[in-house]
């Protein structure tokens, strides 16, 4: 090769290779000039439209260490792949899909990241056009891929990439092509589910020997709300063992203890959900979903829970695990262990509520909500508004579901909010559970004098915390971070907000109960005359 092109005739492959690198390395050199690089440009453009180009792409991809060259030469196979592949021989194909194969298979570990993308991209694109007629083990070779300790990573990497180019293929496809191909990952579906669920579980399983079982505090026993929240006074929480007796059928899923997970294992659970979010979006799941795999998912879910594991993807691992439970809860799924998966569910929300309301006795709050990253905290908040909005009602009348416990757990989680956004989600959650109720009193479907028997001590302490936090002999310090001069794109300040946002939720609950609602707040303006008008 020459300084002003690529000599393939002249020159043999490894001398072409240097020539190459060589280029590569003026071209990203700082010192190269504008016009220099555009030449290089050329060069490059012209010798990737050769007819062959390819094929020393080939030898050149096995023989550099040069990742520039390496994405040079995916760059050329790729345009092979994408606009050339119905003109190339079946026997081109076939060396083309094997040698890309097993250079990844081969050095998978040793490329960069973005190398190995690019890799498995190139080898889903082979699979998007030919499987399964003439690339008949593409998916059964992921799934080898998955099924060993050594290739789990590189399997679910291109599980992953499958899911993502086949569900939602670009526009060069034929509509009965995506429908095959939907059809096809759907029908291999229970295997997929199967597999992705024992990686999850052999991850808790090696990791469980190496925690200790230490059962949350009750969230019934923190002095900041003894005095103020009557709505736990009749509450089985106060009974250690209460839950534990509840839901014995469940013991085996308490999410109590943490395992430890060292860095593979982070690495393989996280793609892991990664694959299960992907699917959640868009498989059936009321025919797929298991209760053994939604127990582990709200295992890892409850990773965001625990400041401790911030530093070991903790967060990272409870968000995507959050993630494919709005995904289920969105969907309004309906196994077919229908009452057995609401009770899980259940149970396993409490549990997450408790972890999430206990106190923090190394925060300066108090509260381990401060302790944790605001992404976790914004997905369990619409976990819960998803729970309360579709799941609720199926259960609210029910014996079974301690709704007035769960109510008392929104309630420390509602008022423990580090932020006023996050205080004003959990606000939208209270008025959806608040129209739910005046849906059922409108309707006939239960007498009035029922609702508020049963929820008079909850919505009378609801309306008190409220009303205490409008005063300044109570909320001082949060009030007086509230600026009252600036103007949002509602032509509203943050004390303005505030305010309207504390006020609506009490009108919400004087639908119910007018003059209890009533009573309370005359009593506090009476005797504090501090509430802000």
């Amino acid at each position: 090769m020459t300084r002003g092109g690529l000599g393939f005739r002249m020159a043999s492959d490894d001398e072409s290779l240097r020539a190459l690198e060589a280029l590569m390395h003026e071209f990203f050199c700082g010192g190269t000039s504008n016009e220099r690089k555009r030449q290089i440009e050329d060069l490059l453009n012209n010798f990737s439209q050769q007819r062959g180009s390819w094929k020393h792409c080939l030898f050149f991809l096995a023989n550099t260490a040069n990742e520039y060259v390496m994405m040079f030469c995916l760059t050329v196979l790729e345009n092979l792949i994408n606009r050339q592949w119905i003109g190339l021989a079946g026997p081109e194909k076939t060396d083309l899909r094997s040698v890309l194969s097993k250079f990844l298979l081969a050095n998978h570990e040793k490329v960069p990241g973005f190398i190995r993308n690019k890799l498995v991209k190139l080898v889903v694109d082979i699979g998007r056009l030919d499987w399964p007629h003439f690339y008949p083990d593409f998916f059964s070779g992921i799934i080898q891929l998955v099924q060993q300790p050594q290739t789990v990573v590189l399997g679910l990497v291109l599980m992953k990439t499958t899911f993502e180019e086949m569900i939602s293929p670009r526009e060069d496809l034929s509509v009965s092509r995506k429908e095959e191909l939907r059809k096809l990952l759907l029908e291999r579906m229970p295997i997929i589910l199967g597999n992705l669920t024992v990686i999850l579980d052999a991850a808790l399983e090696k990791h469980r020997h190496v925690s200790t079982a230490t059962p949350p505090p009750s969230p019934t026993r923190d002095g900041d709300s003894r005095d103020s929240v009557s709505l736990f006074s009749t509450s089985p929480l106060h009974s250690d063992d209460a839950l534990s007796k509840m839901f014995t059928s469940l013991h085996k899923d308490s999410l109590e203890s943490l395992p430890l997970l060292d860095s593979d294992s982070q690495t393989t659970c996280l793609m892991a959900l990664e694959c299960l979010a992907h699917l959640f979006s868009w498989i059936p799941l009321s025919a797929m979903i298991t209760s053994n795999l939604l127990s582990s998912i709200f295992h890892f879910a409850s990773f965001g829970s625990e400041p401790t594991l911030k530093s070991s993807k903790g967060t990272e691992l409870g968000v995507i695990a959050m993630t494919c439970i709005n995904e289920i809860i969105a969907k309004n799924c309906v196994p077919a262990d229908f009452e057995e998966f609401l009770l899980q569910m259940f149970h396993q929300t409490f549990q997450l509520l408790q972890r999430l309301t206990r106190e923090n006795a190394n925060s300066a709050s108090g509260s381990m909500l401060a302790e944790l990253d605001t992404s976790y905290i914004e997905k369990f908040t619409d976990f819960l508004q998803l729970f309360v909005s579709i799941h609720l009602r199926r259960f609210e009348d029910s014996t079974r579901f301690p709704v007035i416990d769960f109510l008392a757990l929104l309630f420390k989680y509602t008022f423990k909010q580090p932020s006023n956004e996050g205080f004003y989600n959990c606000l939208e959650i209270w008025t959806v559970f608040l129209d739910y109720l005046n849906v059922l009193v409108k309707n006939r479907s239960v007498e009035t004098h029922t609702v508020l028997d049963r929820y008079k001590e909850a919505l009378a302490t609801l309306v008190t915390q409220m009303l205490r936090k409008l005063q300044f002999r109570y909320n001082q310090s949060q009030l007086e971070e509230l600026d009252d001069e600036t103007l949002d794109d509602d032509a509203e300040t943050e004390w303005q907000q505030f305010l309207r946002r504390c006020l609506e939720t009490i009108a919400k609950v004087a639908e119910l109960a007018p003059d209890d609602t009533f009573a309370l707040v005359v009593g506090y303006v009476g005797g504090a005359r501090e509430l802000a008008l």
